[in-house]
């Protein structure tokens, strides 16, 4: 994605440094050459980050650990959630658990086996 210096900026300044990348190779790995990866950790970044791309119209696109189907497009934000892989809480009496849009069942299903549920 061509977004000009300051804006990526901005977004390095939500997310730091290590977790944003307009590189040809990140790109490439996400197969598709007009895209900046930015990897937000909690729900405040993600705000964040989607607060600047509405206020620099620069579309966005989530991934968690679904599939992302989209029709290809070009210049956007790709948001990969992949940090946000905490379970927040298991509640076993109303049995429920919290949990981040990067957990897979698998790793619930552990956590959960671990205490008799």
């Amino acid at each position: 994605m061509a977004i000009n210096k300051d804006v990526y900026k901005e977004f390095e300044d939500v997310v730091g440094a290590e977790n944003i990348s307009d590189d040809p190779a990140i790109k490439a790995a996400y197969r598709s050459p007009d895209i900046t990866v930015v990897l937000p950790g909690n729900t405040e970044e993600v705000a964040a980050v989607i607060k600047l791309c509405n206020k620099h119209k620069i579309p966005y696109k989530a991934q968690s650990t679904g599939w992302l189907l989209f029709a290809p497009t070009y210049d956007f934000i790709y948001l990969d959630l992949r940090r946000m892989n905490r379970i927040i809480e298991i509640n076993e009496k109303n049995m429920y658990a919290v949990v981040e849009p990067y957990v897979i069942s698998a790793e619930l299903q552990g956590e959960l086996f671990k205490r008799g549920m």
